[in-house]
């Protein structure tokens, strides 16, 4: 695994108290404060550590997704030499791993398309 230098509150992100059951973790910032970088750090970490895991990444429209997080996904998958299938369609990103954990990349346009999923978790 390649070595990351995080910021200190990037890290307290990663790194929560595991004797806390969170439901909801949240990294707020203005621009450029690594928000996208880090939340596509930690859907990468959940997918390697939870087999079978589901996740959904979500923006505001589905190009907004494709040309910032789902980027951000490839660009740690790749550092770390995870390998992963990406199928991509009209308006939808699937990342699939080989321990058969899978990310959905999605427009929050269309919220109809995304209500009834059964997720590990999502990152917006």
């Amino acid at each position: 695994m390649p070595s990351y230098t995080l910021l200190p509150k990037q890290q307290e992100f990663l790194h929560a108290d595991p004797d806390v059951t969170l439901d909801i973790a949240i990294y707020q910032g203005g621009f450029g404060s690594g928000k996208t970088w880090v939340g596509s750090l930690l859907g990468v970490l959940l997918a390697l550590k939870y087999p079978g895991i589901l996740g959904l990444v979500c923006a505001k429209t589905y190009p907004m997704v494709r040309d910032t997080t789902l980027r951000t996904y490839k660009e740690h998958l790749d550092l770390m030499g995870v390998s992963y299938e990406l199928k991509s369609e009209h308006q939808n990103g699937h990342m699939v791993f080989s321990n058969g954990s899978e990310i959905l990349f999605r427009g929050l346009d269309n919220h109809e398309k995304i209500k009834s999923l059964n997720l590990g978790f999502v990152q917006v």
